[in-house]
């Protein structure tokens, strides 16, 4: 096989939870990644970044790799993953980078540090997002350490209409109660609406 397009992937529960290409830092190997990643490392202003997830930690080590002096927080509540990134996974801390072994809701009402940008990927199976992190109650927790004018990217995995998408249609109306400015973004290439996918 080509060194180039090998790929190690992490795999919880029988299903695929991450991966990356051990050869090439410089690429990211899930499309939602790459959508975040490049709105990151577009955005000069952005000096520090919530990341509540950690698994393989794909995303993190992307940032790192492409810009060192991005302060980096990551929240993982499973301490044997981030030993298991850092042995099979590349990942290496830096005095930029902070990795935190705890409940994500936990962390975020017991942190007291603001952050340019918020990024949330925790999922408590291959398709759920853990119910106690999905409330209104969860939502104000982020936005009171959120920038005034920061972000938050949520990784869902839904369809955009049918029966799966009931799930992405609360979690919109929930955050619609607390932030003004709201967008969806599909990554895949699909006009398939009732696909099940990163959204």
């Amino acid at each position: 096989d080509d060194p180039e397009t090998q790929t190690r992937v992490l795999q919880l529960n029988n299903h695929i939870n991450s991966a990356f290409y051990p050869h090439k830092p410089d690429r990211l190997v899930y499309p939602y990644n790459r959508v975040i990643a490049n709105e990151i490392l577009g955005n000069k202003s952005i000096e520090n970044i919530l990341i509540l997830g950690g698994a393989g930690y794909s995303l993190p080590k992307y940032l790192q790799h492409n810009n060192p002096t991005l302060e980096i927080d990551v929240v993982e509540i499973d301490g044997k993953l981030t030993e298991l990134a850092k042995k099979e996974f590349n990942l290496t801390q830096t005095k930029q980078t902070q990795f935190f072994t705890e409940d994500a809701k936990t962390f975020l009402n017991q942190v007291n540090k603001k952050y340019d940008v918020i990024i949330w990927d925790v999922f408590s199976s291959v398709e759920n997002i853990p119910d106690h992190l999905t409330t209104l109650e969860t939502g104000k927790s982020i936005q009171n350490i959120l920038h005034k004018n920061g972000s938050l990217y949520i990784n869902t995995l839904s369809t955009l209409k049918g029966k799966h998408s009931s799930f992405l249609k609360a979690e919109l109306n929930t955050y619609h109660q607390i932030f003004s400015d709201i967008k969806t973004h599909n990554v895949s290439d699909s006009f398939d609406s009732t696909l099940i996918q990163n959204v």
